[in-house]
């Protein structure tokens, strides 16, 4: 068939009626519903592959480019929603992102897959935009519900599909990847979608403080009933992912949020207490759970692979303290500075650091490691400080979990897409009352209405007669 022919008129209408629907997409689309969704998918990211889909399609990285682009291009120049603020804490991230971009160019990683991929999903990227936008995003209770429902409906499905795999019902774990031991991380544990434990563990965590939310601002009693089950299954489920720094981090971080606001302050005693119970008769309850959690806490092999690898890292920090080795660049520069101890056994030699924090400094130095942190620790750190409406004050205080959970289970994890997404996202939406967003500009199709209107006056008025003064009566 010559070219040009029903096929190719085929495609061409095909093409242009996908641009036409991104184009209406991006004009009409509310940002809550592209931003939620993709918060909800992305304990998928990375295995997208095992659902058949390519990673370059990957929905929730997708989804989250979508919306910052829906926002700019509808704030700056739609101009139907407000413009996001610009402040100290951005400022600090930009300079980040600048540093460990240029590193990525230095060290010519920022076009390759992993390193790329890891810049602009977990370093910083996506998450930070999402922060700067999130005033935007989630101005009113009505945006924050819908994420809130979603939060909820997510932590049941990692609840349920914890419970699942400790019982081990595989006929009832979804997606089927799970089951595979050559797919993720920690085999044998409970990993969830992420098909990894600790990423599980984070997830289990923003469950449960989002059914705990639930239960205050729900005015449905089944439905309170319904949420307060869900952050119930969903704490001891962190049980089940059998990671002690999951564990440490859940419990720290819900002591900080209990006893850091006035109104919960009093029922910090009686929470703790009935969280204690529930995990202990969990423990004795399900079948198996108690000798893998006697397992796990007096098993020192994973603990050998950290101090090796940590170690190691250090060690490379101390031979480039300023920029460190290049963005993406552990791998392939740390088997020099390895080092035996004399007390433990040489392991876990080939994985990257379970650190974030070390990591970043092997690769980036102090500088850019410290650029990160200060981000973090002025970003979603300086917004749990806010005052807020009474509306926000659950969020902020659920922030404040998830600022403690994040700092010290970056210590104990390496860098991955959920924990970041979760985090920032969330300090976005309480960034409401930190950063309220500036005026929506004059909307586009006004300035072009006006622009027309002073054109179509122009042209109506005769040379050299003054507008106003003319009259096709004179």
């Amino acid at each position: 068939m010559s070219a040009g022919g029903p096929p190719e008129l085929a495609a061409a209408v095909v093409g242009v009626l996908v641009l036409a629907a991104a184009l209406y997409l991006v004009c009409t689309a509310e940002p809550v519903w592209i931003f939620t969704l993709a918060i909800v998918l992305s304990p998928m990211s990375g295995n997208w592959k095992y659902l058949g889909l390519p990673g370059p399609a990957a929905p929730d990285r997708l989804l989250f480019v979508i919306g910052v682009v829906v926002v700019l291009f509808r704030a700056y120049v739609l101009g139907d929603l407000p413009r996001p603020r610009f402040r100290g804490a951005h400022v600090v991230m930009a300079l980040a992102l600048v540093f460990a971009a240029g590193s990525a160019i230095i060290s010519h990683s920022l076009l390759q897959k992993g390193p790329g991929l890891l810049l602009l999903e977990t370093f910083g990227v996506l998450p930070f935009m999402t922060f700067w936008l999130g005033p935007v995003v989630f101005p009113t209770a009505r945006e924050r519900s819908i994420l809130l429902a979603a939060l909820v409906i997510l932590g049941g499905y990692l609840g349920l599909t914890t419970l699942f795999e400790t019982l081990h019902l595989d006929a009832l774990v979804w997606p089927r990847y799970i089951l595979n031991p050559a797919v993720g991380l920690q085999y044998g544990r409970a990993r969830g979608p992420f098909a990894d434990a600790v990423a599980n563990g984070v997830g289990l965590y923003v469950g449960a403080v989002a059914g705990a939310i639930a239960v205050h601002q729900w005015r449905r009693r089944r439905w309170q009933m319904l949420a307060g089950l869900i952050a119930a299954l969903c704490l001891v489920g962190t049980i089940m992912t059998l990671e002690r720094s999951v564990w440490i981090a859940a419990g720290a971080a819900t002591v900080v949020a209990l006893v850091s606001a006035r109104g919960t302050r009093r029922l910090a005693l009686p929470l703790l207490a009935s969280v204690a119970a529930a995990a202990a008769l969990t423990i004795v309850a399900v079948p198996g759970l108690h000798g893998n959690v006697n397992q796990r806490l007096h098993s020192p092999e994973s603990i050998y692979d950290r101090e090796n690898v940590e170690r190691t890292a250090l060690n490379m920090l101390e031979a480039r303290p300023l920029a460190g080795f290049g963005w993406g660049q552990y791998q392939a520069d740390h088997l020099p500075y390895i080092q035996e101890s004399a007390n433990i056994p040489l392991t876990g030699t080939n994985i990257d650091p379970h650190s974030v924090y070390l990591e970043y400094a092997a690769e980036l130095g102090l500088v850019g490691s410290s650029l990160w942190l200060l981000a973090v620790l002025l970003g979603a750190g300086g917004t749990t400080l806010v005052r807020v409406p009474a509306e926000l004050e659950p969020w902020r205080q659920g922030l404040v979990a998830l600022v403690v959970f994040f700092l010290i289970g970056e210590s104990a994890v390496p860098p991955t897409v959920f924990v970041n997404a979760s985090l920032w996202l969330w300090a976005g939406v309480v960034a409401v009352g930190r950063y309220q967003p500036l005026p929506a500009a004059e909307p586009l199709r006004k300035r072009l209405t006006d622009l027309r209107s002073r054109a179509a006056d122009a042209s109506a008025t005769p040379p050299g007669i003054p507008q106003g003064t003319y009259s096709s009566r004179s």
